[in-house]
């Protein structure tokens, strides 16, 4: 079972991301102007980033969406 997990953080300049030993996984960063609530007209960008084990690799898409 995956745990949802949410947190919020303003005006970060570095992403540290640790996995667990002999686990996959991946989670989205979600990113909007914080601000406002352009993101009911969906001005916000997801990117998805997914960890294998067995190939040892972290896999980062590409960003779906755009705000300003």
């Amino acid at each position: 079972m995956q745990a949802d997990i949410c947190i919020y953080i303003q005006n970060f300049q570095t992403l540290n991301i640790q996995g667990h030993p002999r686990k996959n996984g991946s989670f989205e960063l979600y990113e909007d102007e914080g601000d406002s609530y352009n993101y009911r007209q969906k001005k916000y960008s997801i990117i998805k980033f997914s960890r294998n084990d067995k190939n040892r690799t972290l896999t980062i898409d590409n960003r779906k969406g755009v705000f300003a």
